[in-house]
């Protein structure tokens, strides 16, 4: 699975001025700034079992991932919603830690991305 949909960044750059990209690296920056304490927060609950907390994270990562075709943190914070309302306490951790990883793919490919857009 790609890192990156594409058709979810090619759509994004057609709202985009072809001359001025700013709102796709925009939106990239607010996700890049935001996501980390989203993931903070899901680890922290997720090392006291707060599914309710980590649930919460996971729904606003997934959808701000969503919007970003950043389709392999999106998946992992939909697994990661499923397994709070399963109260699975493992698989919540195992999924929470995976977080981190998914997001420095993601903004390894957004920088790339964008970097091309300006």
């Amino acid at each position: 699975m790609a890192v990156i949909d594409r058709t979810t960044i090619d759509e994004l750059l057609d709202l985009c001025d072809p001359e001025d990209r700013a709102f796709l690296v925009e939106l990239v920056g607010i996700f890049l700034r935001d996501a980390p304490a989203r993931i903070e927060q899901a680890c922290d609950a997720a090392r006291t079992a707060d599914f309710d907390r980590v649930e919460r994270a996971a729904h606003a990562l997934r959808g701000s991932a969503g919007n970003l075709g950043a389709v392999v943190l999106q998946d992992l914070a939909t697994r990661l919603q499923a397994a709070c309302r399963d109260r699975d306490g493992a698989r919540v951790e195992r999924l929470a830690a995976g977080l981190g990883p998914a997001l420095t793919e993601a903004a390894g490919a957004l920088d790339e991305i964008v970097g091309r857009a300006r």
